[in-house]
Parts: C-alpha cells; sequence; structure tokens
C-alpha cells in the first residue's frame, strides 16, 4: 500500500483525523461526568455559566454550539 501525497488526500486524512480526536475528547468528557456521579452535559454547563450563560438549561447548548 502507497501513501498519496497529494494535497486532496491531505485533506481527507487531516479530515479524518479531525473527527477521531473531537469524538475522542467529548467521549472522555461524558465518561468523567459518569465516573463523577453527574449528569452528562454537566462540564458543558460549568464552562457555560462561567461565560455568563445564566440559564443551566441552555448554557452547555451554547457551549456545544460554540466547540462544534
Amino acid at each position: 500500500m502507497e501513501w498519496q501525497n497529494t494535497p486532496k488526500m491531505l485533506i481527507v486524512y487531516c479530515t479524518l483525523a479531525g473527527l477521531i480526536s473531537a469524538w475522542a475528547i467529548s467521549g472522555l468528557l461524558v465518561l468523567v461526568d459518569v465516573a463523577s456521579g453527574t449528569p452528562p452535559g454537566t462540564f458543558f454547563a460549568v464552562i457555560g455559566l462561567s461565560l455568563g450563560f445564566n440559564d443551566p438549561a441552555s448554557a452547555h447548548t451554547l457551549v456545544l454550539g460554540y466547540i462544534y
């Protein structure tokens, strides 16, 4: 198997690497929530509250919108 070093394949490889890393980081954050006994999304809700969003129900949604 020979690796292709074209710009098109570079975009494909980088996109695949980004998707894998995004899933890994998100999975680890959910795993921390489960291990600590808090509901999923607590980490993102705390980040949203620290950014000034006062509604805990929508704070994590806004943070996820910034991240993704």
